[in-house]
């Protein structure tokens, strides 16, 4: 289930953007998931929502933005939405087989939304999740 380490480092790259002071709460997180992309919508968010528990982002919501495969037939010199999706790699144009694909393998992370600096559930959050980082790094040692 690769879906499980896509939101690893989904989770991971947020993290690294994020400010250190006064960590923010993120309240939402967009993608944009191509259909042909090979990644399983629901498993994605049911992994996010899994690795997301306990950490800053466990209320976070992610936005999936699904993207049409969109193909390059050569005989029509077009490019235009896939009319049977990953079932078929044929232009809708002229039905040209072709595998020039232009769109929908996409995953891309587009952007975070954090809550306002001034959101107090935020600084609660923050102050709880540090305690329990200093307790658990030293314990590690």
């Amino acid at each position: 289930m690769h879906e499980l380490s896509i939101a690893q480092q989904l989770i991971a790259i947020t993290n690294e953007h994020l400010p250190n002071e006064p960590a923010p709460r993120v309240l939402r997180i967009k993608i944009r998931l191509g259909e042909f992309s090979c990644v399983h919508q629901d498993s994605l968010s049911n992994a996010f929502t899994m690795l997301a528990q306990g950490t800053a982002m466990e209320k976070t919501e992610l936005v999936i933005e699904r993207i049409p495969i969109a193909l390059y037939c050569p005989t029509c010199d077009l490019v235009s939405d896939s009319a049977h999706g990953v079932q078929s790699l044929r232009c809708p144009q002229c039905n040209s087989p072709t595998g020039d694909i232009r769109r929908g393998q996409e995953l891309d992370l587009e952007w975070v939304e954090l809550a306002p600096e001034d959101d107090l559930e935020t600084q609660a959050t923050y102050e709880s999740q540090k305690s329990e980082f200093a307790q658990d790094s030293c314990q590690q040692d």
